[in-house]
Formats: structure tokens, C-alpha cells, sequence
């Protein structure tokens, strides 16, 4: 089997990206960056996180989407710069559909297994009061203290 040049599958794969956030957008969903700080990164291997929303009816916290980690944050190198430490990420649809993603990883320099993560989410509930927990193979985490409000 031929493999194709790496010059030929990039465009391919940003046309493919923007089909997608084309229809995204058509379907009703809004895309908000969130930046998320995780304490404990690496010593709990975060897998994820989950949004939740708040019902405004019962005041509850319901799951409103998924951010799936998809391997270990690398170091990337682009355009002869320093190496940018990215996480890959998938945000999963109410439809099962996934958008592969990557966001910068900012490390606290005096504590590098905290970080934060701009992460893009597409909101296709109503809007509302968010929140976020970071999940693992062992569990959830608790809510962030923090709410946004998505419009």
C-alpha cells in the first residue's frame, strides 16, 4: 500500500476540521475556550474532564459533555520556535461524534505537575452555569469551585 505524502494529508485533514466545525456551528452549538487548572496531572494521569451544567430547575449538576485526553502531552516543535509542550484532546458530541483538538500546556513553574489548559468545548445545551471535573482511571474528581456562565 502507497503512503501519501505528509504535505498532502495536512490540508486534507484541516478541510476536514473545518467541515466540521462548519456543521457544528450550523447544528446549533456555540464553542467557548475554557482554561482548566489541573494540581495534579501527571501523579494522577488525568484522563479528562467532564463538563457539567446546572439544572436550573432542581438545582442539580448534571453531565453536560467530555473532554477525552488522548495520549500523554508532548513536546511539539513548529515554525523553528521552542518546543511547545500540547495535549491532544477530543471533544466528544451528545452524538458519539469527536473533534480532535490540541491545547497548549502551561506548567507552574514551581510545581510542574500542576498545569492549565485552554481547551475548546462546544456547548449544545442551553446556556447556563457551568463546571468541570477531571476524571482517571480510578475516579472523578469534585466539581471546580469555580462556575462559568456559557451563553
Amino acid at each position: 500500500m502507497r503512503e501519501e505524502p505528509k504535505v498532502e494529508r495536512a490540508p486534507r485533514r484541516l478541510t476536514l476540521i473545518g467541515v466540521a466545525l462548519l456543521l457544528l456551528t450550523v447544528t446549533g452549538c456555540k464553542w467557548f475556550e475554557v482554561a482548566v487548572r489541573i494540581s495534579d496531572f501527571d501523579s494522577r494521569r488525568v484522563q479528562g474532564v467532564w463538563v457539567w451544567r446546572k439544572d436550573t430547575v432542581t438545582g442539580q449538576w448534571q453531565r453536560a459533555g467530555q473532554i477525552v485526553f488522548q495520549t500523554p502531552a508532548t513536546p511539539v516543535v513548529s515554525g523553528g520556535k521552542a518546543p511547545v509542550e500540547e495535549l491532544p484532546y477530543v471533544v466528544v458530541q451528545p452524538d458519539g461524534f469527536g473533534l480532535p483538538l490540541h491545547a497548549p500546556v502551561q506548567r507552574d513553574p514551581t510545581n510542574p505537575d500542576q498545569v492549565t489548559v485552554r481547551l475548546w468545548y462546544a456547548r449544545f445545551l442551553d446556556a447556563g452555569e457551568y463546571r468541570v471535573s477531571t476524571y482517571n482511571e480510578s475516579g472523578e474528581s469534585a466539581l471546580s469551585p469555580q462556575s462559568l456562565e456559557l451563553l
